[in-house]
């Protein structure tokens, strides 16, 4: 996970748009997270990240990223299949 981690960091360092602090939001749909334990296993992970802010809807079964530079979708795919048993279905950008 260390190289997803610095290649995030390094992503994340582009400059920001002015007056937001995480301007860019996605949803993730998750499939595999079905318990707490499996949502804070993927927020805790994400939110270690410089520039991110996860949060989990376990009943929509989604974590909406908020970041502060745009992320690759296939990207995040894979850093989250990494945390476990998980797989990105879809990433849909909200802003």
């Amino acid at each position: 996970m260390a190289g997803f981690a610095d290649k995030l960091r390094s992503v994340l360092t582009k400059k920001t748009n002015e007056g937001e602090e995480f301007p860019h939001e996605y949803v993730l749909n998750v499939e595999g997270m079905k318990c707490e334990h499996c949502s804070g296993r993927i927020v805790a992970v994400l939110n270690k990240l410089d520039g991110i802010q996860a949060e989990a809807d376990i009943e929509a079964k989604t974590v909406t990223l908020r970041t502060k530079a745009e992320i690759d979708a296939e990207f995040i795919k894979d850093a989250v299949a990494k945390i476990g048993d998980f797989a990105v279905s879809a990433v849909n950008k909200v802003k």
